[in-house]
Protein backbone atom coordinates (compact mmCIF):
# COMPACT_ATOMS: atom_id res chain seq x y z
CA UNK A 1 0.00 0.00 0.00
CA UNK A 2 1.30 3.37 -0.94
CA UNK A 3 1.87 5.97 1.68
CA UNK A 4 0.28 9.27 1.72
CA UNK A 5 2.51 11.89 1.01
CA UNK A 6 2.62 14.29 4.44
CA UNK A 7 2.20 18.17 3.39
CA UNK A 8 3.21 19.13 6.50
CA UNK A 9 6.33 17.70 6.27
CA UNK A 10 8.17 19.24 3.43
CA UNK A 11 11.62 19.61 3.15
CA UNK A 12 13.33 22.69 4.53
CA UNK A 13 14.99 23.47 1.32
CA UNK A 14 11.69 23.25 -0.14
CA UNK A 15 9.89 26.01 2.52
CA UNK A 16 12.73 27.90 2.00
CA UNK A 17 12.57 28.94 -1.82
CA UNK A 18 8.73 28.87 -1.82
CA UNK A 19 8.91 31.57 0.89
CA UNK A 20 11.70 33.63 -1.07
CA UNK A 21 9.50 33.19 -4.20
CA UNK A 22 6.86 34.61 -2.56
CA UNK A 23 8.83 37.24 -0.89
CA UNK A 24 9.94 38.66 -4.54
CA UNK A 25 6.40 38.75 -5.48
CA UNK A 26 6.12 41.44 -2.51
CA UNK A 27 8.85 42.70 -3.69
CA UNK A 28 7.66 42.82 -7.40
CA UNK A 29 3.48 43.58 -7.04
CA UNK A 30 5.37 47.11 -4.78
CA UNK A 31 7.82 47.43 -7.83
CA UNK A 32 4.95 47.59 -10.41
CA UNK A 33 2.35 49.59 -8.48
CA UNK A 34 4.30 51.53 -5.82
CA UNK A 35 1.20 53.43 -4.98
CA UNK A 36 -1.28 51.38 -5.45
CA UNK A 37 -4.34 51.26 -2.71
CA UNK A 38 -6.34 48.86 -3.44
CA UNK A 39 -8.64 49.00 -0.24
CA UNK A 40 -11.50 51.55 0.16
CA UNK A 41 -10.43 52.35 3.73
CA UNK A 42 -7.70 54.24 4.09
CA UNK A 43 -5.37 54.57 7.00
CA UNK A 44 -6.64 57.71 8.81
CA UNK A 45 -5.67 57.42 12.25
CA UNK A 46 -2.98 59.94 13.92
CA UNK A 47 -0.32 57.42 15.07
CA UNK A 48 -0.73 55.47 11.63
CA UNK A 49 -0.63 58.32 8.85
CA UNK A 50 2.58 59.35 11.37
CA UNK A 51 4.33 55.80 10.87
CA UNK A 52 3.17 56.17 6.93
CA UNK A 53 5.04 58.95 6.69
CA UNK A 54 8.07 56.68 5.83
CA UNK A 55 6.88 56.74 2.79
CA UNK A 56 7.24 59.75 1.93
CA UNK A 57 10.43 60.30 2.97
CA UNK A 58 11.52 57.27 1.29
CA UNK A 59 9.23 54.82 -0.41
CA UNK A 60 11.86 52.22 -0.51
CA UNK A 61 12.35 52.51 3.14
CA UNK A 62 8.51 51.85 3.54
CA UNK A 63 9.17 49.09 1.07
CA UNK A 64 12.20 47.66 3.81
CA UNK A 65 10.27 48.21 6.58
CA UNK A 66 7.11 46.51 5.00
CA UNK A 67 8.91 43.59 4.25
CA UNK A 68 10.93 43.40 7.50
CA UNK A 69 7.71 43.49 9.45
CA UNK A 70 6.08 40.45 7.14
CA UNK A 71 9.32 38.56 7.94
CA UNK A 72 8.95 38.62 11.44
CA UNK A 73 5.49 38.27 11.61
CA UNK A 74 5.75 34.86 9.67
CA UNK A 75 8.45 34.04 12.00
CA UNK A 76 6.10 34.90 14.70
CA UNK A 77 3.28 32.93 13.74
CA UNK A 78 5.10 30.01 12.67
CA UNK A 79 7.00 29.83 16.43
CA UNK A 80 3.24 30.79 18.08
CA UNK A 81 1.88 27.62 16.22
CA UNK A 82 4.86 25.65 17.02
CA UNK A 83 5.32 26.37 21.03
CA UNK A 84 1.51 25.59 21.53
CA UNK A 85 1.42 22.81 19.89
CA UNK A 86 -1.37 23.72 17.69
CA UNK A 87 -0.37 21.67 14.54
CA UNK A 88 0.31 18.04 15.94
CA UNK A 89 3.99 18.10 13.67
CA UNK A 90 7.09 20.47 13.44
CA UNK A 91 6.30 22.23 10.20
CA UNK A 92 7.16 25.25 8.26
CA UNK A 93 4.09 25.91 6.35
CA UNK A 94 2.39 28.87 8.50
CA UNK A 95 5.27 30.82 6.91
CA UNK A 96 4.07 29.91 3.90
CA UNK A 97 0.87 30.85 4.22
CA UNK A 98 1.16 34.28 6.05
CA UNK A 99 2.91 35.11 3.13
CA UNK A 100 0.46 34.00 0.55
CA UNK A 101 -1.60 35.86 3.00
CA UNK A 102 0.93 39.20 2.85
CA UNK A 103 0.93 38.71 -1.39
CA UNK A 104 -2.67 38.69 -1.56
CA UNK A 105 -4.04 40.89 0.93
CA UNK A 106 -6.14 44.26 0.40
CA UNK A 107 -4.22 47.28 1.64
CA UNK A 108 -1.82 49.85 0.71
CA UNK A 109 1.68 47.66 0.86
CA UNK A 110 3.99 50.50 1.40
CA UNK A 111 1.66 50.84 4.62
CA UNK A 112 4.09 49.77 7.65
CA UNK A 113 1.17 50.76 9.93
CA UNK A 114 -1.19 48.03 8.49
CA UNK A 115 1.57 45.66 9.30
CA UNK A 116 2.61 46.78 12.42
CA UNK A 117 -1.01 46.37 13.24
CA UNK A 118 -1.03 42.93 12.18
CA UNK A 119 1.88 42.13 14.31
CA UNK A 120 0.01 43.38 17.56
CA UNK A 121 -2.70 41.20 16.68
CA UNK A 122 -0.17 38.10 16.27
CA UNK A 123 1.31 39.32 19.77
CA UNK A 124 -2.16 39.41 21.41
CA UNK A 125 -3.15 36.35 19.99
CA UNK A 126 0.11 34.73 21.65
CA UNK A 127 -0.58 36.58 25.26
CA UNK A 128 -4.33 35.16 24.63
CA UNK A 129 -3.53 31.68 23.98
CA UNK A 130 -0.57 31.87 26.84
CA UNK A 131 -3.01 32.75 29.19
CA UNK A 132 -4.82 29.36 28.84
CA UNK A 133 -1.60 27.68 29.90
CA UNK A 134 -1.08 29.54 33.29
CA UNK A 135 -2.39 29.74 36.48
CA UNK A 136 -1.55 33.17 37.29
CA UNK A 137 -3.38 34.92 33.52
CA UNK A 138 -3.88 38.67 34.79
CA UNK A 139 -0.37 39.46 33.22
CA UNK A 140 -0.91 37.87 29.83
CA UNK A 141 -4.87 39.02 29.25
CA UNK A 142 -4.00 43.01 29.99
CA UNK A 143 -0.79 42.48 27.42
CA UNK A 144 -2.95 41.12 25.19
CA UNK A 145 -5.51 44.05 25.80
CA UNK A 146 -3.05 46.44 25.59
CA UNK A 147 -2.05 44.82 22.28
CA UNK A 148 -5.49 45.13 20.60
CA UNK A 149 -6.27 48.37 22.18
CA UNK A 150 -3.19 50.14 20.35
CA UNK A 151 -4.09 48.31 16.70
CA UNK A 152 -6.72 51.04 16.29
CA UNK A 153 -4.29 53.89 16.90
CA UNK A 154 -2.37 52.83 14.38
CA UNK A 155 -5.32 51.43 11.62
CA UNK A 156 -9.07 52.53 11.96
CA UNK A 157 -10.80 48.77 10.74
CA UNK A 158 -9.34 47.70 13.73
CA UNK A 159 -11.39 49.32 15.89
CA UNK A 160 -13.35 45.99 15.58
CA UNK A 161 -11.41 44.13 17.50
CA UNK A 162 -11.81 45.94 20.64
CA UNK A 163 -15.04 43.96 21.07
CA UNK A 164 -13.18 40.94 22.23
CA UNK A 165 -11.58 42.88 24.84
CA UNK A 166 -15.11 41.79 26.98
CA UNK A 167 -14.22 38.11 26.08
CA UNK A 168 -11.25 38.26 27.91
CA UNK A 169 -12.66 38.88 30.93
CA UNK A 170 -13.99 35.79 31.68
CA UNK A 171 -10.14 34.02 30.83
CA UNK A 172 -9.19 34.66 34.45
CA UNK A 173 -10.64 33.71 37.95
CA UNK A 174 -11.23 36.98 39.69
CA UNK A 175 -10.42 37.72 43.34
CA UNK A 176 -12.04 39.93 45.61
CA UNK A 177 -8.72 41.90 45.55
CA UNK A 178 -9.32 42.35 41.67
Amino acid sequence: MKKKPNIARQPKALIVISYLVLLALIVFRFLQYPHTVESSVQVDMPLGLLIDGISEFSIFAALALCVGLIIVNSFIINRLIEKYTISQVSTFLPLLMYMILACGILVPLASPSVWLASMLLIISSWEMIASFKRVHKFGNVFVSAFCLGIIPLLYSPGAALILMLPITLVLYERTVRE
